[in-house]
């Protein structure tokens, strides 16, 4: 997701909301939380902060799974054939 410095308010929060839940949102989200931000009350990042670190979030992140099983972490510049690792230098 990206914005620009001039997008209004109810754009960002459309934007962030469309993300989180997967459709637009409601007239009187935009309206609430666009018009904090149009009026600098709260800033995009706090409002997206906010966003990511609700609960809702966390279910949708499958969080109780990661934190079993952990993130797989691929090192730049390695290729992954079948179960094995090589780096690319290795490879002819």
């Amino acid at each position: 997701m990206t914005c620009s410095p001039l997008d209004s308010g109810a754009t960002v929060v459309d934007a962030l909301y469309t993300n989180f839940v997967g459709s637009s949102a409601p007239q009187s989200v935009l309206d609430e939380y666009g018009a904090m931000l149009d009026c600098g009350s709260m800033t995009a990042t706090a409002l997206g902060i906010a966003v990511a670190d609700h609960s809702l979030n966390a279910t949708n992140i499958y969080l109780v799974g990661l934190i079993q099983t952990g993130v797989e972490y691929i090192p730049y510049g390695w290729l992954i054939p079948q179960s094995n690792a090589y780096p690319l230098a290795l490879l002819p």
